[in-house]
Parts: structure tokens; C-alpha cells; sequence
């Protein structure tokens, strides 16, 4: 199983600005952090936004925090909500020969639902506890002071 892009950057957000959180965020600023478009990370923020995962400020001073404390934001949550929990195989798409007895898609079921049980296990404050995670993510507002 492989997340999607869309999720991987919005685990990105989550980390930024768990770790910059003296201050309102930018989407430009996390955009040209993590080198991807300033329109492709406003889809992100908004969608976290929607989640209630960050806050969101309009305005010239305008940016975005997090909505909780990062010990709140469960990883297998936030995962299953960008994710969803599409079946890893699609076996009434296409006529299968197999479908009446075959047990794959159980078992598939089982095995993904095994990955966001063990994700579930942490929250986006054991991700950042490392200090070199912390001064990565931490760098971009060091260098405009």
C-alpha cells in the first residue's frame, strides 16, 4: 500500500506546523520549504482546514495552526480521513471467475485494516519528538529571523 501524494503532504503540513508553532504559518512558506506549489498546498491546507485538523486565517497577516495540540492529531486518523478506506482490490469491477470462493479480499481488508491500527498507535507529537525532525522542520523560520 502506497499513501497518495495528497496524503503525504498533508502529513508534511501537520509536521511543519507542529513544530513552528509560535507563529502563524504561510502557505508559501511551507510550499517553497517542502519545494512543491503554492496552488497544490492551498488543496492541502484547505482540506485540513475542513478536517479540523488547522486553523486558518484570512487577511494580510493571515496563515494557518494547528487546531489542537499535536498529542490530539492521531496518525492512523488523519490517514484513514485523506485516504479512505478504498478496497485495495476492486473485484466486482470486473467479472471474476474467482469472486464466489475466493478469500483474497478479506484477507487484503484485514492486512489494511492491520496498517491503520498500527498507525493509529501514534499521534503527530511522537513523530516530532526526534530533534533532528524538529530542526529540519524548524530551519525555514530560523533563516527569515
Amino acid at each position: 500500500m502506497q499513501l497518495n501524494r495528497f496524503t503525504d503532504y498533508s502529513i508534511r503540513v501537520l509536521l511543519y506546523a507542529s513544530v513552528n508553532r509560535e507563529q502563524l504559518i504561510t502557505m508559501a512558506s511551507v510550499a517553497a520549504f517542502y519545494h512543491v506549489s503554492v496552488e497544490h498546498m492551498r488543496k492541502v491546507v484547505h482540506n485540513l482546514a475542513k478536517l479540523n485538523y488547522i486553523k486558518t486565517y484570512k487577511g494580510k497577516n493571515g496563515g494557518f495552526e494547528l487546531a489542537c495540540d499535536p498529542t490530539e492529531i492521531n496518525l492512523g486518523h488523519v490517514i484513514r480521513e485523506i485516504e479512505g478506506l478504498t478496497p485495495l482490490i476492486n473485484c466486482e469491477k470486473e467479472e471474476c471467475r474467482l469472486n464466489p470462493q475466493c478469500t483474497l479480499k478479506g484477507i487484503l481488508r484485514e492486512a489494511q485494516m492491520a496498517f491503520i491500527s498500527s498507525l493509529e498507535q501514534y499521534t503527530l507529537a511522537d513523530l516530532v519528538t526526534d530533534q533532528f525532525m524538529q530542526k529540519s522542520l524548524n530551519i525555514q523560520l530560523i533563516q527569515k529571523s
